[in-house]
């Protein structure tokens, strides 16, 4: 029995889920933009800001980083340090890529498990942020579990891609 057919249908369902959080993230970032620059104009033109601006805007900027890093990894626009890539052999770039993925996993394996006792401790007290719009604090906090988890799960995409180009090189 072959796995691979499956192994390419779950592949590329998990391309379509980031792809999807990606784009839902640049839809954020628009509607923010907007909301922003409507406040500014109320506040400014008009002298009638928007209310809770402030609040939305703290809450979308997590939905906004968290939902667009896995596509970062997956398209391999993550920083690198250019200084050493200048001085390593491809077969080291190789090596140091496949350290830097499960180095990835594990920080944010950490952080996915961590902000899910966070997540979940928030929404059993209904945490909600200070200010004029009372917003709950667990939609993001659930967004950061989604995130990590998807990105580590995009990391390890990545490492079966560098391990197997070790193996080729």
């Amino acid at each position: 029995m072959n796995a691979m057919p499956a192994l390419k249908r779950l592949y590329t369902s998990f391309t379509v889920v980031v792809t999807f959080c990606s784009e839902a993230s640049s839809i954020l970032i628009i509607l923010l933009m907007f909301l922003v620059t409507a406040d500014v104009v109320g506040r400014y033109v008009f002298n009638s800001p928007i209310p809770g601006t402030l609040e939305i805007g703290e809450s979308a900027m997590v939905f906004i980083v968290f939902l667009a890093y896995a596509h970062t990894e997956a398209t391999g626009q993550h920083i690198r340090i250019q200084l050493i890539e200048r001085w390593a052999t491809p077969r080291q770039l190789q090596l140091l890529n496949v350290v830097a993925c499960l180095a990835a996993i594990l920080i944010y394996g950490v952080i996915c498990w961590q902000a899910w006792g966070q997540a979940m401790y928030s929404l059993s007290i209904d945490q909600r942020m200070s200010g004029w719009l009372r917003l709950p604090l667990y939609p993001a906090k659930f967004v950061l579990v989604w995130g990590s988890f998807i990105l580590v799960l995009q990391f390890i995409v990545s490492l079966s891609l560098n391990i197997s180009k070790v193996f080729k090189s």
